[in-house]
């Protein structure tokens, strides 16, 4: 309905029952928005019952703060608990869909690009599949399996090793269901951690929403019951919600009466499980979309940058707030700068291409001339290597100039944002741990939180945090209601001051550990600080037999001793003096190479890891780091609120592949190419309040001048 405001057109789709997505850009006041209408509902509605939903606690006590505690208010997780922790029996029925295995379902060649990328899928989905089944049995039996097949032995008969991983599966399944009638019922909770337990038979936090989302869609009794205790459910920060929740809120309950209102920004969406968007639903008529482009945040200047990187059409515009003297801003107070520091990048080497193999009948000729060519490819590939090295040290120095340049060149204090990368590891005190993940993994940073969460380190780090806070920014005074509830949790007693007295030496001892991390969990866990996840044991004892197999394997031995004496690349292992007296390496394909190339990365990461090598004190710099309670902030995984000046580093670093920051500002780049480092580039650069300034590297003219197009005159180049 044109011509009314936002609060207007969300009081209409109140008074007509119809579900809708306010759609927001940075600084837009939509929680303001939300205490309005809640403020509506409460006039026109008295009776009516509300439940608004976030995603932390923090951001719950922000919304109590605003709008009172009239109104259910919690997080999605507290709220779904609510909704279903008094139907045990029912959860019993499906909770099985948490441990049981899925089999594996077989693809066709002809969904592949070549046979050779079919195989190679085919045997990395049965890993994966292996690997979710050896972990389940461990848990479920405390068996064991031996080492997953290799891609050589797989590819003999793909078929009959599927076939054999199902029956097992299914077996073990039948196994898992059992255990679970088994058991007492009323013992079945949300454990509120990130871990579910089969032994137990209790939930994590994925576990909670999972079976939420099973049960609504499998018992039309709790969708009714849903809709009887709430007339209107709004939810905050929408883009970050799980896309099964918003799926149920949205197809499953409110078909009975229950109005879903949606806050947020899909142009703030950076985390990968959230649903992002909600286009589909706005597509089949599900959802009404109600646009807000006010700004209430940043500069004039920041905000006509921002509106250039946004896709969505939505276009914001400064709005005024009111000043601490109660008077109205005017345009002079909402004024900054937006500028972009560049300079050249150097040069990167460019890799030589492989010659072509002849094929198996060619002329000796042919062979001969091959022959040659490899030779002068090695030269070449070792020169290479050579210049590769040097272009990553070159450009981190460079770009660490320009950085520094950009921030001292005026009176104006920056703060940086910027991708993790090897420099901020160094610098906030993490570097052997970024290392190790580095060197293991193409996205080391999202690696790193997921291993850390299912080691238990996130938890062991929230638990000291509670007890004594490590933000350097804010007064923030210890919870200990926090520490004791995550204590009894995991089963700890706590009946006399002397438990208390033992409980504050016990984290005490921890927080000055100067061990190893891993020495340092197991000594929480010994304590009853923590207790131990199935996940977390069954991926150590996993990792120990691997450990354990590469040492005893005779053909793993050989290939790590050839391949550090010189035999790096396939054709330099086939040249290597020592392969003529081994029988182990006939037949040896450069996908065998690949292969056991991998195995010793696999070796390096396990031995580093279980090794001392990463301390604790890294561990607890690493979660100091994420939080953003150092003075080194990230782009990813956290939003943050607003900082008066920004310095946002708008490169990739030269080695990642995940982020393309000059896709996302192309205008003629793919949507899919374009999103995610839109989205990331917009979050960060609408932190900045008055003053923004970009840094980047380029390396040509092309980019050079796609870049120039995003900052008019205000752009300064650096030789």
């Amino acid at each position: 309905m044109s011509g009314l405001t936002p609060t207007e057109a969300i009081y209409d789709c109140l008074r007509n029952g119809e579900n809708f997505v306010l759609q927001g850009g940075a600084g837009s006041g939509k929680t303001e928005t939300l205490k309005r209408t809640l403020a509506y509902i409460s006039q026109e509605y008295p009776k009516a019952k509300v439940a608004c939903i976030t995603h932390t606690n923090f951001a719950v006590q922000q919304i109590i703060d605003r709008v009172g505690e009239q109104y259910t208010i919690s997080t999605i997780h507290s709220f779904l608990n609510q909704q279903i922790r008094d139907y045990k029996k029912n959860i019993q029925q499906v909770i099985d869909q948490l441990f049981c295995v899925k089999p594996i379902v077989r693809t066709k060649p002809e969904d592949h690009k070549d046979e050779k990328t079919f195989k190679k899928f085919e045997h990395e989905q049965y890993k994966k599949v292996y690997e979710r089944y050896a972990k389940r049995l461990y848990q479920l039996k405390k068996e064991t399996v031996p080492r997953v097949l290799g891609k050589r032995e797989y590819d003999n008969d793909p078929e009959t090793f599927n076939i054999d991983l199902n029956n097992l599966i299914g077996k073990l399944n039948k196994e898992i269901r059992l255990d679970i009638k088994q058991k007492d019922y009323s013992s079945i909770e949300y454990n509120e951690t990130q871990f579910n337990s089969l032994s137990e038979l209790t939930y994590g936090h994925d576990g909670l929403l999972e079976i939420a989302c099973v049960l609504v869609r499998e018992f039309s009794l709790l969708r009714k019951i849903f809709a009887d205790k709430y007339d209107y459910i709004f939810i905050d920060e929408y883009q970050d919600t799980n896309p099964d929740i918003i799926k149920m809120f949205i197809e499953d309950i409110s078909e009975n009466g229950t109005v879903l209102g949606l806050f947020g920004d899909s142009m703030q969406a950076i985390y990968s499980d959230g649903v992002g968007n909600v286009n589909e639903y706005i597509d089949r008529k599900l959802v009404r979309k109600i646009t807000k482009e006010d700004n209430f945040r940043c500069s004039e200047q920041v905000v006509r940058f921002a509106n250039q990187i946004r896709y969505d059409g939505l276009e914001q515009e400064v709005a005024f707030k009111k000043k601490i003297n109660e008077e109205l801003e005017k345009i002079d107070d909402r004024q900054g700068k937006v500028e972009l520091f560049f300079a050249d990048s150097p040069i990167k080497p460019h890799k030589p291409n492989k010659p072509s193999k002849p094929r198996s009948n060619a002329s000796a000729e042919k062979l001969e001339e091959y022959r040659g060519k490899l030779h002068d490819y090695e030269l070449l590939l070792s020169e290479y290597e050579n210049k590769i090295d040097q272009y990553h040290k070159d450009y981190a120095q460079k770009l660490d100039h320009l950085i520094e340049v950009a921030q001292r060149e005026d009176v104006i204090e920056y703060t940086a944002l910027k991708l993790t990368n090897k420099s901020i590891a160094r610098d906030a005190g993490f570097p052997t741990l970024f290392e190790i993940f580095n060197n293991r993994y193409v996205d080391a940073k999202d690696e790193i939180e997921k291993k850390l969460s299912l080691w238990q380190f996130q938890n062991l780090f929230e638990l000291c945090d509670a007890y004594q806070p490590f933000s350097a920014f804010e007064d923030v005074k210890p919870n200990y209601n926090e520490v004791i509830g995550r204590l009894k949790r995991n089963g700890f007693q706590l009946k006399t001051i002397q438990d208390k007295q033992l409980i504050k030496q016990h984290i005490r001892d921890i927080l000055d550990s100067e061990e190893g991390a891993l020495k340092t969990l197991e000594k929480a866990i010994s304590l009853g600080l923590l207790k131990r996840s199935e996940s977390s044991e069954s991926f150590f004892v996993r990792a120990k037999m691997n450990l354990d197999f590469y040492r005893t394997n005779d053909l793993h031995e050989s290939f790590k001793r050839i391949y550090r004496d010189g035999g790096n690349t396939f054709i330099r292992f086939n040249s290597h003096s020592e392969l003529a007296e081994h029988d182990l390496f006939k037949e040896f394909s450069e996908e065998d190479f690949i292969e056991k190339e991998r195995d010793l990365d696999s070796e390096n990461f396990f031995e580093r890891l279980l090794s001392d090598e990463i301390s604790f004190k890294e561990i607890l710099n690493y979660y100091c780091y994420l939080n953003e309670y150092l003075p080194f902030m990230t782009m990813h995984k956290t939003k943050g609120g607003e900082i008066e000046n920004v310095l946002v580093v708008l490169d990739e670093y030269s080695w990642t592949k995940e982020y393309d920051f000059k896709n996302a500002l192309s205008p003629d780049a793919e949507l899919s190419k374009k999103e995610k480092n839109a989205n990331l580039i917009y979050v960060a650069c609408t932190r900045a309040k008055t003053n923004l300034r970009c840094v980047r590297l380029v390396n040509d003219k092309e980019e050079e001048d796609l870049f120039l197009s995003y900052f008019s005159d205000n752009a300064i180049k650096i030789s």
